[in-house]
């Protein structure tokens, strides 16, 4: 019972950063992830607290530390597909295109039915100006909000 009540303390925590990145108080998110990190597992604890400190400008070491716990880590297919998506942002943010398409295919491939990952490559196709595989990427993809938009500005260029 205690154990489970302390998962779920965990996960709400993990959420509540997410939110506090979104809205830029990026010290509240570490504050959170840290909190959380005793019960998670490491990748996602380290995925949490690299988000974080890229928020507060130390990009390139939250790089390093993503990319070393996916080269080490061992956990579910969703919380690696999470992760590699970080790692494809803080990968571009960094000036490393090809870094951030690998990561972004990595985290496809681990993505199973979920949607965010490849919305998130969609978006980098885009600003890598390569409409008809944004086209290709999203052509099996639900008809939603995130889908849609993607899609028209894709047709929005030439192919």
């Amino acid at each position: 019972q205690f154990n489970g009540s302390a998962m779920r303390l965990a996960s709400a925590r993990l959420q509540r950063a997410q939110i506090h990145l979104a809205l830029e108080q990026p010290r509240a998110a570490l504050a959170d992830c840290l909190r959380a990190a005793p019960r998670l597992d490491a990748l996602a604890a380290t995925g949490c607290q690299a988000q974080a400190m890229a928020a507060l400008g130390a990009i390139t070491r939250a790089r390093a530390d993503i990319e070393e716990a996916l080269a080490r880590a061992e956990s579910s297919p969703d919380v690696m597909s999470w992760a590699q998506g970080i790692a494809a942002e803080l990968a571009l943010r960094t000036g490393d295109v090809r870094g951030a398409e690998r990561w972004h295919r990595a985290a496809l491939g681990n993505a199973g039915s979920a949607h965010f990952p490849r919305i998130a490559y969609a978006e980098f196709l885009l600003q890598q100006d390569r409409p008809a595989e944004v086209l290709a990427l999203l052509a099996s993809v639900p008809d939603d909000a995130s889908a849609m938009r993607l899609r028209r500005r894709a047709l929005e260029r030439p192919l």
